[in-house]
């Protein structure tokens, strides 16, 4: 028996922003199918389209890909939340 043979082909993508003024961040998955998401690696309930609060500093997102449920590209977008004061830029270079 081939060990997690029964596990779900899954990919992995990880990224970072650096929140310079706390404040709500809204995110848009253009559809949730098939994601899981955790944030500074706390299980967070993933939607279409979500706001969460972010205080000052580096936060780590993570999402899983269970490929056979998702049948749709992978989109992500990270904006400032209407109205709030956040500011953040995505880590890169790594």
């Amino acid at each position: 028996m081939k060990p997690h043979r029964e596990t779900p082909q899954t990919s992995f993508v990880r990224f970072e922003v650096e929140v310079t003024t706390t404040g709500e961040l809204q995110l848009n998955f253009g559809s949730a199918d098939g994601l899981s998401f955790w944030v500074d690696a706390k299980p967070t309930p993933l939607q279409d389209s979500m706001t969460i609060s972010l205080g000052k500093g580096r936060h780590r997102f993570t999402l899983a890909i269970d490929r056979k449920a998702r049948t749709t590209p992978l989109r992500i977008e990270v904006n400032e939340a209407e109205n709030s004061k956040a500011q953040f830029q995505i880590v890169s270079g790594k």
